[in-house]
C-alpha cells in the first residue's frame, strides 16, 4: 500500500514535467 501512496503523490510532478517536455518540443 506504500507503494501506491508514493505513486499517487508522484503523479503531479510527473505531470508538471511532462507538460514541460511537450512545450519543450512545441518550441522547438
Amino acid at each position: 500500500m506504500a507503494i501506491l501512496s508514493v505513486a499517487d503523490d508522484s503523479i503531479i510532478p510527473v505531470g508538471v514535467l511532462f507538460i514541460f517536455f511537450r512545450l519543450q518540443l512545441f518550441s522547438r
